[in-house]
């Protein structure tokens, strides 16, 4: 955290720092302050899922909702990994799979972190997750 307020200190919009920051407030479960970094990223390709994921996870369903739906209206680059964190934090495991696999198959920016990224922690219990993490060739087996 303090090397993303260093960051954030010589720019204060750099939208990886928040990015980072706003994960590892989560990490830590202090979802209010990741969904104040978060809210910052002026990029909502960056941002939009995990402010969502925030939302859903503080009882602000229709919030995350709403961005579900600004993330399905968008155009440009694929949305479709933002939208399975939004569902993950509401959630609905079966719909985070369905986007995730979208994601994979669109190779929506960001996928090559679904190994590591922590927000995925609830899902990696699920053998969809590892078949996935195969057909990307991420997997360990």
């Amino acid at each position: 955290m303090s090397a993303c307020n260093t960051t954030l200190d010589l720019d204060p919009g750099y939208p990886l720092a928040l990015r980072f920051l706003g994960e590892a407030y989560l990490l830590k479960n202090m979802v209010s302050e990741a969904a104040g970094a978060f809210s910052k990223i002026q990029s909502p390709v960056i941002a939009a899922g995990f402010l969502g994921y925030c939302h859903a996870r503080s009882g602000c369903e229709e919030s995350a909702r709403q961005i579900l739906r600004d993330l399905e209206r968008t155009l440009g680059p694929s949305p479709a990994l933002q939208i399975a964190a939004v569902h993950l934090g509401l959630g609905d495991r079966d719909s985070a799979f369905k986007w995730l696999q979208r994601a994979c198959a669109e190779r929506s920016m960001g996928v090559h972190w679904l190994k590591v990224e922590p927000i995925w922690d609830p899902l990696r219990t699920d053998p969809r997750f590892a078949a996935l993490l195969r057909e990307m060739r991420l997997s360990d087996s």
